[in-house]
Order: structure tokens, then sequence, then C-alpha cells
């Protein structure tokens, strides 16, 4: 079997790209003795070089690939079909994660992510470089900010005299990234598609915005002057008083609030701003200002060596970052992106049909809002809820049913760029901790603005950290010939997990339940009125998911839901009626709305005249 990989640079438009693959237009073989199939669609994405400062930490996000996906439609016009002319599939940045989750190994996953972008020197580049963020910085910066131990509320700055971190290699090297599309003909080499049954195929992509690929820690600088002209805090003005933009969002489940005194600890709960130099909040861009993306990329028609030659001491103008407005189309072009056909060349297809599955709607969300019974008197949105009912219609009156997929996902997660959350877990599906036990080594004195006496190398301080939140700083010593390391600091998160709890207490940060949904029992009813109940009693997350999944699938995705039918595919299912639903409700950025997301696998059967064979 000949393979054949047809590539075509994609046309960028603001909304929808639009590619029509004609086989007509391609020297395609299809004879009486060879048939070409399609088995394959990708796109390919060349991903620039990011400089970024170690106050801004850029990180893309993880499942890059996935994520710059936001809807693809593969609408295909068939030849000589008997019963239908043309057919729409669809695929969207979740259903990539689910598809490529539960059906690679462990082995395979580790290659597709390679592919996808989904590696630590994208989404953590500091993991590779002994914890340190490589800093590259596009202008010299002027001033830096100087805070003391002795007032930590107080900053001011000092003239930077050297930037050290100017003219180095980029933070995050360019990548060319490579994201298989899932639908069924491309999943596996006996589902590939005939070309000679083809006459069209229309290939709709919607990509998302380049602010919701990546994060940024938050800086002093992102402020405005609190007096209505968004005037930005900088190092001539910082001395008035400052507010957090209503446009940023946090990452994390809890926004931080920081007071608009800049200097002083207020009497709530509210913290300087300042307090951003010292620990890091991490926040999603804005599309325009100081976190855009054109901030951190390099002009391709220049060179940093070509600018310091020709006046060293200028800020870098050519950069992108001088362009005022940057759009979704300009980074995209940047990215010179193509779509990948791969065709192989088998022997004549012979029957007089095709077999095809997969999403031939478009999915769309379901509001899920309850009323729920709160578990704290200051928080009314956070808490439970107990034998709730919920319907929900499918616009698909005829249909084929062997599978359905849904999860619940919280309404803020697509805007702390978390869209493959679909728990009550933190941002990137983190536990969340509680920083309650903080311990030192009584032996040990730190001095402020002090130098540890015999440090010359990273090798005399360790830092230990693991994923159960234990943080642990280790200093060597030496006693009586022998050299081992002492805590000088260390710090243990406290994390609870109990199922039988349906509770999330905020103030303590103790999590009790991940699941957004914890039992129910499902009943399905089909346009002639008929009635199937799934599920007799209410069945836990486990039966919905990790029992069933793994009788078809290698491994299963957190918060996801599935029922399976494929031994007897279910006819025109019109309505799915969740019963006796109990389940946890989060308050994030004062929102508990959660949206329902179905993802129907349905079967169809395309025929066509009889295929008339060669004679001998």
């Amino acid at each position: 079997m000949n393979k054949r990989i047809i590539s075509e640079q994609l046309d960028i438009q603001e909304k929808d790209i639009l590619f029509e693959f004609e086989p007509n237009k391609y020297d395609i073989i299809s004879d009486n003795y060879n048939t070409s199939y399609l088995n394959n669609i990708l796109l390919k994405i060349n991903l620039p070089a990011i400089y970024s400062t170690s106050q801004r930490q850029f990180k893309w996000v993880k499942y890059l690939g996935y994520n710059i996906i936001d809807k693809i439609q593969c609408k295909i016009s068939f030849l000589d079909s008997t019963n239908v002319s043309e057919i729409n599939l669809y695929t969207y940045s979740e259903w990539l994660y689910i598809w490529y989750e539960i059906n690679l190994s462990e082995s395979e996953k580790n290659l597709h992510y390679e592919l996808i972008g989904h590696v630590p020197e994208l989404y953590d580049p500091a993991l590779n470089n002994n914890n340190i963020y490589p800093s590259s910085h596009l202008q010299k910066q002027k001033y830096k900010w100087l805070i003391t131990d002795n007032n930590l509320n107080q900053a001011t700055t000092i003239v930077n005299e050297t930037d050290f971190n100017f003219n180095k290699p980029p933070s995050i090297n360019s990548r060319t990234l490579y994201i298989p599309l899932n639908f069924s003909f491309c999943n596996t080499i006996t589902n590939m598609l005939p070309i000679n049954k083809i006459k069209k195929i229309d290939v709709i992509i919607n990509l998302k915005d380049y602010n919701k690929l990546y994060t940024v820690l938050l800086q002093p600088e992102d402020f405005i002057i609190d007096d209505g002209s968004n005037m930005n805090l900088s190092d001539t003005n910082y001395n008035s008083s400052f507010v957090l933009p209503s446009d940023i969002h946090f990452v994390n489940n809890k926004s931080t609030i920081f007071s608009s005194d800049k200097h002083l600890y207020d009497n709530s709960s509210n913290i300087s701003l300042f307090d951003t130099i010292i620990n890091e909040y991490r926040i999603t861009p804005s599309k325009t200002g100081l976190s855009s993306i054109n901030k951190f990329l390099l002009n391709s028609n220049t060179s940093i060596n070509s600018l310091l030659s020709t006046n060293s001491d200028l800020n870098i103008l050519d950069s992108l970052e001088s362009q005022i407005k940057f759009t979704k189309n300009n980074f995209y072009n940047l990215c010179n992106p193509y779509i990948l056909f791969s065709i192989y060349i088998g022997k004549r297809y012979t029957k007089n049909y095709i077999k095809i599955n997969g999403l031939f709607n478009d999915v769309t969300s379901t509001e899920f809002n309850p009323q729920i019974i709160p578990n704290l008197n200051d928080d009314l949105k956070t808490g439970y809820i107990n034998d709730y009912n919920l319907k929900l219609n499918l616009n698909n009156k005829m249909n084929n049913t062997s599978e359905l997929f849904f999860y619940f996902k919280h309404n803020q997660r697509n805007n702390k760029n978390d869209c493959l959350n679909f728990t009550n877990y933190d941002f990137n599906n983190n536990k969340l901790w509680n920083n309650n036990i903080k311990t030192a080594n009584n032996n040990v004195n730190i001095i402020s603005n002090s130098i540890w006496d015999n440090v010359y190398t990273f090798n005399d301080v360790k830092i230990e950290m693991n994923e159960l939140g234990r943080f642990a700083i280790k200093k060597k010593v030496k006693e009586k010939n022998t050299i081992k390391f002492i805590n000088v600091f260390e710090y243990q998160t406290e994390y609870e997990n109990n199922d039988n709890a349906l509770q999330y207490n905020v103030n303590s940060y103790k999590f009790y339940n991940e699941n957004i949904i914890n039992n129910f029992n499902i009943e399905l009813e089909t346009m002639s009125n008929n009635k199937l109940s799934y599920t007799t009693e209410k069945e836990s997350y486990d039966f919905y998911n990790k029992v069933t999944l793994y009788n078809n699938y290698k491994s299963t995705v957190p918060g996801l839901y599935y029922l399976n039918f494929s031994h007897k595919p279910i006819e025109n299912i019109s309505k799915i009626l969740v019963n006796n639903l109990t389940g946890n409700l989060l308050n994030i950025n004062d929102d508990n709305l959660y949206n329902i997301y179905l993802y129907i696998i349905d079967n169809k059967k395309i025929l066509f005249t009889e295929v008339e064979l060669p004679k001998e």
C-alpha cells in the first residue's frame, strides 16, 4: 500500500477558514484495480519563538494542539449515492482531547504529545532548566522593583544598569505542531474513505483567539490608576492608587483581591499589589496591552544582533511588540498553517456502501443551574444539590446512536484558559492546597539580605517538591566529617479527599470531592415516546466512567461520563433524562453556573449503486 501526502497552505481569516478538497484536482489513482483512500487529515502549525521575562513567565497551555482548534466541520459530498448526498462531521478541542486520551496507550500518547505540543518545553519551560525560567528580553529593562523584608508591602524602583537577559536565546523555541483530526475515517486503517466515492470535502476550520493559548504572571505594571484614565502603573507614577482591570482573569478557582492602596494592607483580606513582586499570580492574557502575544514575539525580518549593531542602547522597536493592534489574523499568519491529507493507494473498493460514525450534529451546551444547598453562610453560591432532575432535548431526531459521552464544566473554565477541565479541581486539574503548615529548623538563622556561608553552587542548596504539596529548602552542612542536607524551611499542604462528603470549603481550601456530579440514573426517550432505562438505581461516577469505559477504551478522562449501546444501537433518541442527580457546585468569580456538553456518536450507512467489477 503506497502513501501520499497532499499539503496545502490555509488562507487565514478572522473567522472561519474554508478549504475545499476536490479529488479531481489532484493526480489521485483510482482505476479498475486500485483505489485511493483518505486516511487522515492534519493541521500543521508553526509556532513562533517566545521571548519572555522571568516576571512574566509566558507558558503555552497544556494540550496546545487541541486548544488551538475551536471547531472543525468536515462536509463530505458523495458521488452517485442512493440515499445521502452529503454529511457533516464535527470535532472540537474537548472532543480531540477526550478521543485521544481514551483511545491511545501510554506509549502512543508520548509520541502523540510530541506532535500536538503537549510537552514541558512549551507548558513549563523551567522544568528542564533547573526550575529556573529561561528569561529572554526583547526590550532592555530600564528599571527593577526593589522590595524590602522590613516592609514587604512597600516597593520602589532602581535603575537597571545592565540587563543580562537582553540578547539571549528565546525562552521557548519555535516548534512545528501536527494536529491529527479524529473523524472516523482518520481513526483506523479499516475506516479509510474511498476517494472514488467522494465528490468534494469542505473543511471549515475555526481557530481560537491567540489569547486563549497561553498564560502569564501578573505584574505591577498590569494595574491601572484608579481615576478612570486606564493608565498603567510605571516607575514614574507608582505613588498613585491603583486597581486591577476588570478584564484580567486569574487561572485559579480563587481570585486574589488587591488593595486599592498600593502600599498598605487594609482591614480586609485584600493585599498590596506589590505582592506580585514576591508571589506568583498566573492570569490569562488580554488581546491588547502589556500581556498581548505581540509583546513576546520578534519580527521574523529582524534579528536582535542586527539591532544591537545599529544602536545598542535602543529598545527593540522593530519587534512585533511595536504593533499596537495585533489580531488573530496576524498571529496565525505568523504560524504559516497548512492542512495535510494523507492518501493511501490500495486494492479496488468493491462494496456498494460506506459506514461512517461520529458527531453528525454541532455540539451545543445546555445550561445547568439548579438550586443549591449552601455550605457556607457567607457564600450562598457554593454548595451541593440533591435529587435534581435534568432533561436534555436532542436536536438530531433521526439517529442511530451507539455511544454517548457527556461532561459538566464550570462556566468560568473557558475564561481561565482551562477548557479541558471537567472537574471541580483547580487550573489544569490540580488539587487544591491548604497552606496552614509551616515549619523551620530552629538551629538555622535566616538573616535578611544575607548570603549563606559556603554557597557557591546550586549543589549547596536543594529545593525539594512533590505532588502532595511538600516543599522544602535544604542546606548542605558538614557534621563530624559527614556531609548532609538539613531542612532550613519546610512547607506541607494539607489535602483531604473524602468521597462521602458533599462539600467544598473555600475558606480552608479543603477539597472533599472533585466530581461535579456524584451519582444519578439515566432514562432515554425515543421519538415514539418509548422510554429505556439505562440504569434503574442511582449509579456513581465510577459506573459511568471507569467501569464502563474500560470495557471499550484504554483509559479515561476525569469528569467524563459514558454510555455504550454499541451492541444494539438505539434509533431516534429524542430526550435524555438525568434523574435523582446529586453533586457539588463551586462559586468561581461570583459564578456557580455550569454547562453540560453532550457528544452523540451516531452511525450512518452511505449507499451507492452497484459496483461493476472488472472483467478478467
